[in-house]
């Protein structure tokens, strides 16, 4: 009885050293793929920013919007002269901006700028052949019902224009100038049709719309590509509605 039981106890020991064996390796396993995980989480909790970004650049049909080496447009956001790329979330902090030309396959522009968290900024990019951006934080915040929200933009490359409300309710000045690359903050009009009347010394533009309830709207100014935007022959500039939400 003795051998027996001997026997069975020494049997019993390789088996709970097998099992331990197999537990060990169970924890180191789920161990590794537990610090994987976390390497690739490290980004989880960390705070953002939104960036919007506008092209007012000259000569420019197809642009890539590159922050920290990763392509900002998506599939349908063709940047062209006065297009606009809607706010998307980037880390806070200092960020690489570049523009990238596809159809020249060539950068036109880099540079950086320190975003702060949960905040919101447009980035205007202007000029021709030395291309710039001026940097503006955002107040997206939509406004009550039956009010919208407009600012005005001014990146004409022509200098300084004179603005006239024709018709609209609003806290803005009914005239008054916009000079160079002035993004103006933005006032609540009444949703009702608004009417504006843009002026240089040698032209006049006159644009008119109903926005939409509580909308947020920019109106952005750009030069105008006469060989390429026919229906614009003569004309210094463009005004483009661009609705926010």
């Amino acid at each position: 009885m003795k051998i027996i039981f001997h026997f069975n106890l020494m049997l019993i020991i390789k088996r709970l050293r097998l099992v331990l064996s197999l537990m060990f390796g169970v924890l180191l396993l789920l161990s590794c793929q537990k610090d994987e995980l976390s390497k690739e989480m490290d980004f989880v909790g960390q705070s953002f920013s939104g960036l919007a970004a506008f092209n007012a650049v000259e000569q420019s049909a197809s642009l890539q919007f590159i922050v920290d080496d990763k392509v900002m447009n998506a599939g349908d956001e063709a940047f062209e002269l006065g297009g606009y790329i809607r706010h998307k979330g980037v880390f806070d902090g200092r960020r690489n901006i570049q523009l990238h030309n596809k159809a020249l396959n060539k950068e036109v522009f880099r540079g950086a700028h320190e975003f702060v968290k949960n905040k919101v900024y447009s980035l205007f990019f202007y000029g021709k052949e030395q291309v710039q951006v001026r940097v503006v934080e955002d107040d997206m915040i939509a406004p009550a019902s039956g009010k919208a929200k407009i600012r005005f933009a001014n990146f004409s490359n022509g200098g300084k224009l004179q603005l006239k409300t024709i018709k609209g309710t609003s806290s803005m000045p009914a005239n008054f100038n916009l000079s160079a690359q002035q993004v103006t903050d933005f006032a609540e009009y009444d949703v009702a049709t608004v009417e504006f009347q843009f002026n240089t010394d040698l032209s006049k533009l006159l644009l008119n719309f109903v926005p939409e309830n509580k909308g947020v709207y920019t109106l952005f100014v750009v030069p105008v590509e006469q060989k390429r935007e026919e229906e614009y022959l003569g004309a210094e500039y463009k005004v483009m509605v661009i609705k926010h939400s």
